[in-house]
């Protein structure tokens, strides 16, 4: 069952907050109104983030049709993780309204992108939250109700800091590290570019260097990066790039390959289910559900000789410092009991998924990892001790 769990673990970061909305006729500017119910005719307000690196959308969609959004009323407040809050416009770059016919009569959605000037993002860790002016939305010429599915969630974003990549590259540059918990890395074959392996906890690696990357990127707060994880946007993150040569022990892997060929493959390796490991190539590949020959060549390939290249993205020395130690564990670790540490649970289940540094995680009294039922789990800490653990269920 830990197996299991080890091959799922994550966490939703859960924002409590009942259905609420804006009323501009009503509400100061950006005020929260929190109907027990949407009327009928209300607009749906959706802030998300898109691939670029200024790039975000607020999305407006209501069953009635007939709405204006005045992008030029819509503003974005930043806040720190030290909870300072700096209010600054967006710049409307477009305006797409597209009408669609849907039950119970005219939907309409209107998609409003924003660019959030780089420069008005400070170096670290934020959370972005659209606010409105009273009229951005209109409906004849009157102002409707702005509502929100669980409150306006925020956007979270990290912005690289250069200022310590000096430290993190002396630091880590030809240093054996560990994983905390499964890691998911790069790595490079000879029959397609990458695939994504998952390693053992525990696995050892050695850094190659460390290096700042340009742009941005989709990221996840946590060892999954399924709909359950913590996603984040990242900007100017950092790349890891492991030595190839020191191979990890690898749990499994997953990859997509080209239509032409055959649909995305996921694989684990036998003792994940309880069986023994075999020790040559072709009794390997006689466990796996998917024995093409890109398949049979990745597979020998990542399990005999290794990866061609090992890496990893993420978004600054903070997150580095949730995925890897440079000190050597506790081996002979493999399920959470009581008594153990902060430190120990992790090297075993990895952190949970909370947008969080490891110095706040390690304060935290309870780690939630939620997946699915019935295979979520709790840790709850007296100090820094397991006082009680609930783990991942059984399927009937």
């Amino acid at each position: 069952m830990i197996a299991l769990f080890l091959a799922l673990v994550m966490m939703v970061a859960v924002l409590p907050a009942p259905p609420g909305g804006i009323d501009p006729s009503s509400a100061a500017p950006g005020q929260l109104a929190r109907p027990t119910a949407a009327p009928p005719d209300a607009v749906f307000m959706r802030f998300a983030t898109d691939a670029s690196v200024e790039g975000y959308t607020v999305s407006f969609d209501s069953r009635t049709a007939g709405f204006t959004v005045d992008a030029t009323k819509l503003h974005v407040d930043r806040t720190s993780l030290a909870g300072v809050v700096q209010a600054h416009d967006v710049v409307a770059f477009a305006s797409l309204p597209q009408t669609t016919i849907g039950p119970p009569g005219p939907a309409q959605v209107t998609v409003v992108h924003l660019r959030v000037p780089r420069t008005a993002l400070l170096p670290g860790m934020q959370a972005l939250v659209v606010r409105s002016d009273s009229g951005a939305v209109l409906r004849g010429g009157a102002p409707v109700v702005l509502a929100t599915l669980g409150g306006m969630t925020p956007v979270h974003v990290d912005v690289g800091d250069p200022s310590n990549d000096a430290t993190l590259q002396r630091r880590f540059d030809g240093t054996n590290v560990y994983g905390y918990g499964p890691l998911a890395l790069r790595c490079g074959t000879d029959a397609i570019p990458f695939v994504t392996v998952n390693t053992r906890p525990h696995t050892t690696l050695r850094v190659a260097r460390v290096e700042r990357t340009h742009g941005s990127a989709l990221l996840y707060a946590g060892y999954d990066t399924s709909d359950y994880a913590f996603a984040f946007k990242a900007i100017d993150p950092l790349r890891v790039v492991f030595d190839p040569n020191v191979r990890p022990e690898i749990g499994g892997m997953s990859f997509s390959l080209p239509a032409a060929s055959v649909p995305a493959a996921s694989m684990s390796a036998p003792e994940e289910v309880g069986r023994p490991r075999p020790k040559t190539p072709g009794a390997l590949l006689r466990h796996f559900k998917h024995p093409d020959p890109i398949t049979q060549s990745i597979t020998r390939q990542v399990y005999t000789t290794g990866c061609r290249a090992l890496e990893t993205v993420v978004a600054d020395g903070w997150q580095i410092e949730r995925l890897m130690t440079t000190r050597v564990p506790a081996f002979g670790l493999a399920d959470i009991k009581i008594g153990q540490t902060h430190e120990q649970v992790a090297s075993i289940a990895g952190f949970p998924s909370v947008y969080a540094t490891k110095a706040e995680l390690m304060q935290m009294a309870e780690w939630h990892y939620d997946l699915p039922a019935p295979f979520s789990a709790v840790v709850t800490f007296d100090g820094d001790r397991v006082a009680r653990y609930q783990p991942p269920g059984d399927l009937p």
